[in-house]
């Protein structure tokens, strides 16, 4: 049977939920692809809205902006310019997808947040509070953005990671996993966070460095170069770790302690204070470096032994046992030192 022109189309009941209490003469479909509109809502002649895609609520889609398969816009969101939000991705609250960005699959976009420039937002992610996506940035996966966190340029949030707080992710840094990026941290460069790493109150993370595992990197402390952080290792305070230096397992690393070049700290190893481990020197076991102590070269010291002080450990020296380097010592060359002083 022919049907009328003048005939309303049917609003489908997935439509009328998408606005709660919503009548079916406050829709229309969109004449550049044909999605339904609500009343209040405002949708520039310009814009595609596609024939399964809904706005709703007081949001806006302006410009050249297209809403293509099941996607939704809602609130008093904004999506303008040319971006694009696809499948069943969600915009609502107050949030603004502007320029060439893009946000698909299940991901949403929410509060105040702002995803703009050519930054993708894909899969489960989820971007709210005030968070800002930019540049060529991508957030994907399970992953969530949030608060007043930035992640700008060409780096990457994946998996389940996590970026709170005013934390910042920029360069090509890549934060995957379940790892967590929080208060004022920031990684940067062409830095690696993953596994259940957390980088959180003023660290940063940058270079070619990786933080893996367990680790922790807290308060204000630096990682750079190629250095490696992994296991439950946690380096804080105002420490450095830097070259190609590893600090691994369950070691800590805090105060002003340097930890540089090729030097290693592992085990339940701890180096506190003013103290620098660097060269190919190894400290490990349960070993502690203090104070103002240097452990360099290819030293090594483990076991429980523990150097402090202004003491000078070199060269291939070996101090394990429960030997104990204070003062002004330097064990230097071959020596080897495996007692307490009497």
């Amino acid at each position: 049977m022919h049907q009328d022109n003048n005939t309303p189309p049917i609003v489908p009941t997935t439509v009328l939920e998408a606005e709660a209490g919503s009548r079916p003469d406050e829709w229309h479909q969109h004449t550049f692809g044909g999605g339904w509109v609500y009343a209040r809502a405002r949708v520039a002649r310009t814009a595609w809205i596609g024939p399964h895609a809904v706005v709703f609520g007081r949001a806006q889609v302006l410009d050249h902006a297209r809403v293509c398969g099941h996607a939704r816009v809602g609130g008093e969101a904004c999506v303008r310019g040319n971006a694009r939000v696809l499948d069943h991705a969600v915009i609502d609250g107050r949030a603004e997808v502007s320029d060439h960005a893009v946000v698909e699959g299940k991901a949403r976009v929410g509060d105040n947040a702002d995803v703009r420039d050519s930054a993708c937002v894909l899969d489960n992610a989820r971007i709210g509070g005030v968070a800002r996506i930019a540049g060529n940035a991508r957030v994907a996966g399970k992953a969530v953005v949030t608060d007043r966190a930035r992640v700008l340029d060409h780096a990457e949030v994946c998996g389940r990671a996590a970026v709170y707080g005013s934390a910042q992710v920029h360069g090509n840094a890549r934060i995957s996993d379940r790892a967590w990026i929080g208060q004022d941290a920031e990684v940067s460069g062409d830095a690696r966070v993953f596994g259940a790493a957390v980088i959180t109150d003023y660290a940063r993370v940058f270079d070619h460095a990786r933080v893996f595992g367990h680790a922790r990197v807290a308060v204000s402390a630096c990682i750079a170069g190629r250095a490696r952080i992994g296991g439950y290792a946690e380096v804080s305070g105002d420490a450095w770790v830097g070259g190609e230096a590893q600090v691994l397992d369950a070691a800590a690393v805090g105060g002003n302690a340097v930890i540089n070049e090729a030097a290693q700290v592992g085990g339940q190893a701890k180096v506190f204070g003013s103290a620098v481990v660097c060269g190919r020197a190894v400290v490990a076991g349960t070993a502690e470096v203090l104070e103002s102590a240097k452990v360099c070269e290819d030293a090594i010291v483990c076991g429980a032994a523990e150097v402090c002080g202004r003491a000078r450990v070199c060269g291939a020296a070996l101090i394990y046992g429960d030997a104990w380097v204070a003062g002004d010592t330097v064990v230097c060359g071959t020596d080897r030192l495996c007692r307490r002083s009497a």
